[in-house]
């Protein structure tokens, strides 16, 4: 298969998407590291890195939902498969003795660099997303079907239970143990590049042909196997990728934390990064990343008015009588209205379809397009008659 079978016009396809995909990390990164500098703060700092960290998963969850109209609550259990993965894989052996002494399958021995856990971890969960995909070509789910979302969230649940179940390879929940991974994540230059690869493979998949083949599907389901395409393949390719994605970025956010617990990569968690996507736009990765943006800098505002002692104008916000308003979980309030308000008013979410990279292109990239070259005109030949036998079609 040649480059531009996958990519029609290189481009449109190929240069535009890598020039957005850059534009968007200078805005991420570049913004952060701006709010970082004039706070000045470690806590500024690890609310950066946690918003980065956040963009890349919710950009892997984009690549599924965006291309195929799926709404997805599995993907945050394959990030819990992918975070378990790594942490027993990069821990030591000195620190599992005395957390997971009865860990099976030998892993109490075993201990590889983070790098090799992270591969790892990719592997594992790409293996559960393959098995969960044939589920989901079994079941007969099309886009957007309610089975397909169904089959999603009893993998949330699944992994949840699991691990909190099975202590002795997980640790569970008691008394609040968790994974000291022992080496922690030095810097954000990993976390820069993997995040630029994430913006630059969601927008290369959006672009490719299989990508256009399960928008096909997603806009469609009918037409589109009336043409040949088979949306439960493209929904396997589209899962795979974003299982990919969204690994990575759960070994990274479990290597920040230095510990993982089951209810890291729960309800609340999903809850977020879906609010995050909707918000944003869930058909566009510019969406996914200014969703990030948006929920990430009102999550924080809210946690401030919550905190107690807060004052505007020498008014303190948790007195009376706005003391029932502003107080602690006033952002997960607001998290769960922003999720109704959209998905009642604004459904396409803030961008809707839009693209940063197609503007790019509608306002500077065609005017350096070739004009088709266009067919000569034939005569018309009256009671002309067109007449085929023996054709066949192949689709793949």
């Amino acid at each position: 298969m040649s480059l531009r079978s996958l990519f029609p016009k290189p481009t449109r396809d190929i240069a535009f998407p890598l020039a957005g995909s850059v534009l968007l990390f200078g805005f991420l990164v570049g913004g952060g590291l701006l709010y970082q500098v004039i706070l000045g703060s470690g806590t500024a700092e690890r609310l950066v890195t946690t918003m980065l960290i956040d963009a890349i998963i919710v950009i892997g969850i984009q690549i599924y939902i965006g291309n195929t109209g799926i709404l997805s609550f599995g993907h945050v259990g394959f990030g819990a498969i992918a975070g378990y993965v790594f942490a027993v894989s990069a821990i030591a052996p000195e620190d599992k003795i005395k957390r997971i002494p009865k860990a099976p399958f030998g892993l109490t021995d075993v201990q590889v660099s983070p790098g090799v856990a992270i591969l790892l971890a990719v592997a594992f969960t790409v293996v559960a997303a393959m098995i969960l995909g044939v589920g989901l070509a079994r079941s007969g789910a099309e886009s957007g079907a309610v089975a397909a979302t169904v089959i999603t969230l009893a993998l949330l649940f699944v992994t949840h239970e699991v691990a909190k179940s099975w202590s002795e390879l997980t640790g569970g929940n008691r008394g609040g143990l968790s994974f000291g991974i022992g080496e922690s994540l030095d810097g954000r230059v990993l976390i820069f590049v993997v995040l630029f690869l994430a913006l630059v493979v969601a927008r290369l998949y959006g672009q490719s042909r299989s990508g256009r083949l399960a928008v096909a599907a997603r806009e469609d389901n009918l037409a589109a196997r009336a043409v040949g395409i088979n949306p439960l393949v493209q929904q396997m390719v589209a899962l795979v990728i974003s299982v990919v994605v969204v690994s990575v970025g759960s070994a990274l956010r479990v290597w920040e934390i230095g510990s993982i617990l089951p209810d890291r990569f729960f309800f609340d968690y999903t809850m977020l990064t879906l609010v995050m996507l909707i918000v944003g736009g869930r058909n566009s990765v510019t969406g996914a990343v200014l969703g990030v943006v948006v929920m990430t800098a009102s999550r924080e505002l809210t946690r401030r008015l919550g905190q107690e002692g807060f004052e505007v104008f020498g008014i303190g916000l948790d007195e009376e009588p706005l003391d029932w308003i502003f107080r602690e979980n006033l952002n997960n309030v607001v998290l769960g209205l922003s999720m109704v308000a959209f998905m009642i008013w604004r459904p396409g979410g803030i961008l809707g379809d839009w693209e940063l990279d197609e503007w790019l292109y509608r306002t500077f990239g065609r005017g350096n397009e070739e004009e088709p070259e266009r067919l000569p005109e034939l005569d018309v030949i009256p009671d002309a008659q067109f007449t085929a036998s023996g054709i066949g079609v192949a689709f793949g």
